[in-house]
């Protein structure tokens, strides 16, 4: 709930809807996609919009990178005992996204000065971040599938096939904002388990799994 909360948070940054396209967070994600210098300097041409991206940098650092990457780690540890080799795994994976994901931003800030930086390795941050938390994805929903109850399984599919949409989207072109959506997907489901599983624990996994 807090990773929902802060990720609307994006949208409330003073100037941020005018940069790069419009409309919330797409600006953020303009700018974490840009493929080139020319088209970072296109998005941050205005100081209004720099100042609204490194607001938006910080907010990712210091708030949402915990918040996703703590959420997935609590829905590892949660059906460590279902699965351990995918709960341990899926929490490597977070761990190491999360770190891609700081890079990542340290490059970005960079691309709001003067100077240039190198797109290659931003864009390579960009993909392991996203291959990452869409392999934490799969390997849990998979966990569901393999020891849930029926509707542990049936959020356990729908993070499995959002995860595995992400990835193939991700491998068809590594730079296309697209792909989100199947993460986005899969980590509701799995937020719906979540909340299931705090007051009805039987309904996400099976007994003698927890």
């Amino acid at each position: 709930m807090a990773a929902l909360l802060v990720s609307r948070g994006f949208a409330m940054i003073p100037g941020m809807a005018s940069c790069g396209t419009s409309g919330g967070a797409e600006p953020v994600l303009s700018l974490e996609f840009a493929r080139d210098a020319g088209e970072a300097a296109r998005l941050t041409a205005a100081a209004a919009c720099r100042g609204a991206q490194r607001s938006g940098l910080w907010l990712d650092m210091l708030a949402f990178i915990p918040a996703y990457g703590l959420f997935v780690l609590l829905t590892a540890r949660a059906v460590r005992g279902a699965a351990p080799p995918l709960a341990l795994a899926a929490s490597a994976a977070i761990v190491a996204a999360a770190a891609a994901d700081v890079v990542e931003n340290l490059l970005l800030f960079e691309t709001l000065e003067p100077g240039a930086i190198s797109f290659a390795l931003l864009g390579t941050m960009v993909r392991a971040k996203f291959a990452l938390i869409a392999l934490a994805e799969m390997m849990l929903g998979a966990a569901l599938l393999w020891r849930g109850a029926l509707p542990g399984r049936a959020a356990g599919a729908v993070a499995a096939a959002g995860g595995l949409l992400s990835a193939v989207l991700l491998a068809a072109d590594p730079l296309n904002p697209n792909m989100i959506g199947g993460s986005a997907l899969a980590l509701m489901a799995l937020l719906a388990a979540a909340v299931t599983g705090a007051f009805r624990p039987a309904l996400v996994l099976r007994q003698g799994w927890r």
